[in-house]
């Protein structure tokens, strides 16, 4: 599966090792086309690392965001993930 190729990646494990210090740095994600920014976000919330903390992602528009939060529902099924919209 795509998810799983994601979540094994180098990579991944950088990123998510930055995300696990106490003063994470700001990250930025650039050029992701399609849906790869849900994997790379449904990757790092299933890292071992990253899984009990909380995560805001902030897109660009209310647009992006809600098509970023529906292919991570579709990817992990969660209970808990939240889409707060501008208003």
């Amino acid at each position: 599966m795509l998810l799983e190729q994601y979540s094994a990646s180098p990579r991944l494990f950088q990123l998510a090792g930055k995300l696990s210090f106490a003063q994470p740095p700001p990250i930025s994600l650039l050029n992701l086309q399609g849906s790869s920014a849900a994997f790379v976000f449904a990757s790092i919330f299933q890292s071992e690392w990253c899984r009990n903390w909380n995560h805001v992602v902030i897109c660009e528009d209310p647009e992006s965001a809600a098509y970023l939060h529906n292919s991570i529902e579709n990817l992990l099924h969660p209970l808990n993930l939240f889409y707060f919209p501008s208003s």
